[in-house]
């Protein structure tokens, strides 16, 4: 490898944390704004770790790298259970797209075009997405 492929891709590394933490403010922001209406992160000691304590979605704490619908505690839709059937786990990808089209995420998933979601809201901005993601990772 060229010695200055190797000096960029041991910078672009070292960033890379910095550039995480950066994310997840702007998530904590963005999550305030767009999600903490319906949604908490309530950690499993049920330390209210962000949201507001009502309870119209599920609880997102462990929510990146999980399988879809583990709440156990709520009622999910039928869209949306049947993509967990399917195996949706949600992997950083799969969540910036359904906060961008939950719709039409589980359109996708499922093969079903009347599938639907019960959730109303849409992140508008991909970088939103992703940042609101790396937030909620930042809270395990």
């Amino acid at each position: 490898m060229p010695r200055h492929l190797f000096v960029m891709l041991a910078a672009a590394t070292l960033c890379g944390g910095a550039a995480a933490a950066q994310d997840a403010e702007a998530g904590a922001t963005a999550f305030a704004r767009q999600c903490a209406t319906c949604h908490r992160v309530v950690a499993e000691d049920g330390t209210l770790l962000a949201g507001r304590a009502g309870r119209i979605g599920p609880n997102l704490y462990g929510i990146p790298g999980a399988v879809a619908a583990a709440d156990a505690g709520f009622r999910y839709g039928s869209s949306l259970l049947d993509a967990a059937g399917s195996g949706l786990v949600w992997e950083e990808e799969a969540l910036v797209r359904y906060l961008l089209d939950p719709d039409e995420t589980l359109r996708e998933i499922t093969g079903n075009p009347k599938a639907r979601s019960r959730m109303a809201w849409r992140v508008k901005a991909k970088q939103d997405a992703r940042n609101i993601v790396a937030f909620l990772a930042s809270l395990k």
